[in-house]
This record gives structure tokens, C-alpha cells and sequence, in this order.
């Protein structure tokens, strides 16, 4: 059985991965989780609508902006929903999601 994709932003994923890629200690199996949940949430608001030109290569810099961004402009509603407050990367961030996937093995 598949597990479908997550409905709502996993802000709290999102802030572990911006604490792991500042240094600060979070377990690594901690950090995949919450990328695996992110990059599901971002698959889920990507595909099949946005594609990635290009092989880019993401800094961690980037990946912290595009990250950071996430937060700004996304809020939970009365009802518990995700709001989106602006355009945010989705592509972008799956990407990243990706790759921190890819590293911890």
C-alpha cells in the first residue's frame, strides 16, 4: 500500500532541515524524515504541473534561501490547511529534498 502525499505543509520538517544544514545537531535519521515528508508535500505540489530545466546544482546557501522561503510565505489556516502567501518553488524544494535523501545513504 501506498502512503499518500502529504496534504499540509510539514513546517516543523522544514525547520529541522534548516537546523541540519546550519550545523546544529539533528540526528540524521531525524533530518531524512523530515525531508522524505517535505520532498512528499512538494512532489505532491509540483508534478505533474512545474519541471526543472537544466541539471543545476542547488548551494547549500540556495537551499537554505529557497527553505527559508517556504516559511515566509506559507501559513496554516483556521481550518488547518496550508496557505500559500506567494509563489514558492516547489520544483525547487523537491529537489533539495532530494538530494539530502540521497546523501544520508
Amino acid at each position: 500500500m501506498l502512503l499518500p502525499f502529504p496534504q499540509d505543509l510539514p513546517f516543523e520538517g522544514v525547520a529541522l532541515i534548516i537546523d541540519k544544514l546550519r550545523g546544529k545537531d539533528v540526528p540524521l535519521k531525524t533530518a531524512v524524515n523530515a525531508a522524505w515528508n517535505l520532498a512528499g508535500y512538494a512532489a505532491a505540489q509540483t508534478l505533474p504541473d512545474q519541471k526543472v530545466i537544466g541539471d543545476k546544482d542547488i548551494s547549500k546557501d540556495e537551499a537554505l534561501l529557497v527553505l527559508q522561503e517556504v516559511i515566509t510565505k506559507s501559513a496554516i489556516s483556521e481550518e488547518g490547511k496550508t496557505i500559500e502567501l506567494g509563489v514558492i518553488p516547489w520544483a525547487m524544494v523537491l529537489r533539495i529534498c532530494i538530494k539530502i535523501l540521497i546523501a544520508a545513504f
